[in-house]
Formats: structure tokens, sequence, C-alpha cells
């Protein structure tokens, strides 16, 4: 069972985008932080502690793609999941995405129940661990 404890960072260059994503997830119980680039994005994860992190291709994909890479690098965040959005036309950044360590990826234009389902995906995993190790103590 998902809880309003599910933290959501977004971390997106496009206002509208951002906007749109920021209010689906806030409509359907979760906590949402946002941000326009992958530093402040850095910054938010010491602080608000993201159990997912939805990163933007859109605009700079190297910078998603490296901004990925750092959150699956550091031991305190390697844990927290990464989706990325992007669109058809950035083949090779899907492949370097999974290969920074993306957990999914998504296409835009966003489909919500697609996007949705997939962060309620993610997110059950994250669950089940910290389940698991508050009962290990």
């Amino acid at each position: 069972k998902m809880t309003d404890q599910d933290r959501i960072l977004v971390a997106a260059a496009d206002e509208s985008s951002r906007r749109e994503i920021e209010l689906l997830l806030h409509d359907n119980g979760f906590g949402v932080e946002t941000t326009g680039d992958c530093d402040a994005a850095l910054r938010t994860l010491e602080t608000f502690k993201p159990h997912l992190v939805i990163l933007d291709l859109a605009g700079s994909p190297d910078a998603a793609i490296e901004c990925c890479r750092k959150i699956k690098n550091q031991r305190e965040t390697q844990e927290t999941k990464v989706l990325m959005l992007g669109d058809h036309e950035e083949r090779r950044s899907i492949s370097e995405a999974f290969n920074a360590g993306s957990d999914d990826y998504i296409y835009a234009p966003i489909d919500e129940l697609q996007l949705l389902t997939m962060v309620r995906e993610l997110l059950q995993f994250t669950y089940l661990r910290r389940l698991l190790q508050s009962r290990a103590g």
C-alpha cells in the first residue's frame, strides 16, 4: 500500500511540463517537489529525500543523463528510483539513460495513466525495500 510519504522529485527545464507532472502526481496523493535543472535536483535530493526522481531529457539530455549517473553513483541516493522522460527522437539518449542507471523510461507527450502506473510500480519497489529494512531493524 502506498502512503502519502511517497516523495517524488520532478526535474524538468520546461515549466509547463514540470507543472503538468506536478499537478498529476499531487492530485494522486504524492508529495512532489520540482526543479528546473539537474544541479538544483541534486541539491534538493539531500533535503527532500525523494523515493523517485523523474528526469526530463528535453532541453539538455546530457545533463539529465549525468544527473541520473550521479544519483546512482552516490551511496546515499543509489537506491532512489529514476524515471526518464524523453521523446522518440532521442533513441541514443534512451540507451544512455539506461547505461546511467535509469530504472525506466517514458515517452513524451505523457500518457497520464501510463505515467501513474510506472510511478506506482517503481514506488512499490522502494516500499518493499523500506519494509524489509524496517523489519531487519
